[in-house]
């Protein structure tokens, strides 16, 4: 499937949604789009395309692990059948557990499906670090431009298959003032970054 149709096909099935959504995490704050790759579970066929497209980026010479953010675990389950690079993630059960089978000081690709902050990807490899498996590598579908690499970040090789703003522009159907609309919050989004004390 070419990547123009499947972007197009992404916010078609409401993958990728514009207009007013409430933050989970903080109630009373609204977003101008909302993202939830999981649906991809409901569409194989879509499922199939964007791990064939993601797969490329996660193979990276000596890393023997894919460890999957939670909500990027259908996604990274996909590419390791396509890949075949041994998938672990945090039990749904106790996220404090990793569930697979892997050894000590193991290279590893942490796949996200959308990197805001980057706060709980940095989490998780910190986490995971004293477990054995050192993230190498921060692989995310979506980039929304507001990783502080310097805020602890830094010594991570990033690849995105999608920035935000590149995303927009590739979305035909969406009307100027929805772009401007998301443009401006992220240009929000970075500000308060900014000013939040590290």
């Amino acid at each position: 499937m070419p990547t123009s149709d499947l972007i197009q096909s992404l916010a078609s099935i409401g993958a990728i949604q514009f207009g007013r959504f409430e933050s989970r995490q903080q109630p009373g704050t609204f977003a101008p789009i909302a993202i939830n790759l999981r649906m991809l579970t409901s569409y194989p066929d879509l499922l199939k395309a964007l791990s064939a497209e993601i797969a490329p980026m996660v193979a990276r010479p000596g890393m023997t692990r894919l460890l999957a953010m939670p909500s990027a675990l259908p996604l990274a389950t996909a590419i390791t059948l396509y890949r075949g690079i041994p998938l672990v993630y945090p039990s749904p059960v106790d996220p404090g557990v990793i569930e697979g089978a892997y050894d000590t000081y193991m290279p590893t690709v942490l796949l996200t499906d959308v990197l805001g902050d980057g706060s709980a990807e940095l989490a998780l490899a910190n986490r995971v670090h004293g477990l054995g498996l050192y993230v190498k590598a921060l692989v995310s579908v979506i980039d929304l431009g507001l990783l502080d690499q310097a805020a602890g970040g830094a010594g991570l090789t990033y690849a995105t298959w999608r920035k935000m703003v590149d995303l927009l522009s590739e979305l035909s159907t969406l009307s100027a003032s929805m772009r401007a609309a998301v443009e401006d919050w992220l240009d929000d989004q970075r500000e308060e970054n900014r000013s939040v004390p590290r």
